[in-house]
């Protein structure tokens, strides 16, 4: 044992001696070269460097430039455009075109840095600055195509994402065709993003729309705008659906000035902590987990799709994850006690 210990020991010293060589010939080198590689990690800048060094990627980025637009992380792909692999030229020309036709979308890539400017054809629609409250709160599809859209919403993205209570939203949206209609611009913002989601699945299959979903989304976004100084959950469940039709749209601009507007207010309503110790009624129990999870998916998927870290951070939550119920039972078995807080 004594013998093993010591040979353990030596060969510990010899790769220490070993690392110590090779850190001095690096060091060397790169006085020899007169350009030392610095991790931006590694030291703030000082006012003599006109260059910091990041990595071979990012190439360099100059103390004098203004970078305007949005960075992109390696898990976006953006490294790739340029580049040559298996005879293949993956040009930025190439993609920018191929977005602007198949998504009637605009990206702007620096041909260097990783940042890229994004801005929509929107082809003469209305602009959201220009809709007020008489012309958008009533302007509805005729009830029988938009409750097609509803069902179409329920049956596909609300199994993902169950940020929605059908019964309560169903209600919301019959009132919407009375004089009994809410006044809380959440709803009116959550049952325009419903529509401008389905609507745009149901033309992705070229199926018949009342309505352009652009048109459906630009409405949302008005009573969006509403709503961004009123923290509420309401508000943070429209908040997601803008988040799954920008995902959808590949409008990253909007996607992450929302996720950062939820996931603020997920922390300001305490859904990420446990909802066991609130005291809350069982369906609002269950719809702020729901709500808080969804989110948590969006944040992950949408991080991982810009390259960019995720918001959440996993050290603060502690929030119970959601009952496995389906939807429509989800008020009747909570309310008779069928589930365990």
């Amino acid at each position: 044992m004594r013998t093993l210990e010591k040979e353990l020991r030596d060969a510990t010293s010899a790769l220490e001696a070993k690392q110590k060589q090779l850190t001095e010939v690096n060091s060397k080198c790169g006085e020899k070269n007169g350009n030392p590689r610095t991790s931006l990690k590694a030291r703030l800048p000082s006012e003599t460097d006109d260059e910091i060094v990041i990595d071979d990627i990012y190439r360099l980025l100059s103390r004098n430039e203004i970078m305007n637009g949005s960075f992109l992380g390696s898990s976006s792909g953006r490294p790739f455009f340029g580049k040559h692999y298996f005879g293949i030229s993956l040009t930025t020309e190439l993609f920018k075109r191929r977005l602007q036709i198949s998504k009637n979308v605009c990206i702007d890539f620096d041909e260097v840095l990783p940042f890229y400017r994004q801005s929509f054809n929107d082809g003469g629609l209305e602009d959201d600055s220009e809709l007020t409250e008489t012309n958008t709160s009533f302007a509805l599809p005729a009830k029988s195509s938009a409750e097609k859209l509803v069902s179409s919403y329920f049956s596909s993205w609300h199994l993902l994402f169950p940020v929605l209570h059908r019964p309560s939203f169903q209600w919301d949206f019959e009132a919407m065709y009375t004089e009994k209609a809410s006044k809380d611009p959440a709803h009116f913002a959550q049952m325009w993003l419903v529509l401008a989601i389905a609507a745009r699945d149901a033309a992705a299959l070229g199926r018949d729309v009342p309505e352009d979903h652009t048109k459906f989304f630009l409405r949302a976004r008005y009573f969006l705008r509403k709503i961004q100084m009123k923290q509420s959950v309401h508000g943070l469940k429209a908040l997601i659906l803008a988040q799954l039709y920008t995902l959808a749209e590949e409008n990253y601009e909007l996607l992450w000035h929302y996720k950062t507007l939820s996931v603020g207010w997920a922390y300001k309503l305490g859904l990420h902590r446990s909802q066991k110790q609130m005291k809350l009624g069982p369906l609002t129990t269950e719809m702020r987990k729901r709500v808080f999870w969804s989110l948590y998916v969006v944040d992950t998927y949408s991080s991982s799709i810009v390259g960019l870290p995720r918001l959440l951070d996993d050290q603060q939550i502690d929030a119970e994850f959601p009952a496995d119920l389906y939807a429509p039972n989800v008020s009747i078995l909570l309310t008779i006690g069928m589930m365990t807080m």
